[in-house]
């Protein structure tokens, strides 16, 4: 239980850090991709002792992250498994 506590302070934290840059001049990429990964990992292998629910809400935080990096020209390379600024086609 005590891990999903301290997880959940983490993103909390993380989803604080995302919008307070999100709202402000300055877009952090990194925070916002750290805040990603955690939450793509926390839904996809729940953690011991976290709910569906919890799984569920970290699937919607993972997917409101990746509107929030591509809304600032960030895609996904698949290949290398992270978060870069899009290449011109």
């Amino acid at each position: 239980m005590r891990k999903i506590g301290v997880a959940l302070l983490a993103l909390m934290w993380a989803v604080a850090m995302v919008h307070a840059d999100t709202t402000s001049s300055r877009f952090d990429e990194k925070a916002v991709a750290a805040a990603w990964y955690q939450a793509h990992m926390e839904c996809r292998l729940p953690i011991e002792g976290q709910t569906n629910q919890q799984a569920d809400q970290q699937c919607d935080q993972r997917d409101k992250l990746t509107r929030t990096l591509q809304a600032h020209d960030f895609c996904f390379d698949v290949q290398e498994q992270e978060w870069a600024k899009c290449k011109p086609n």
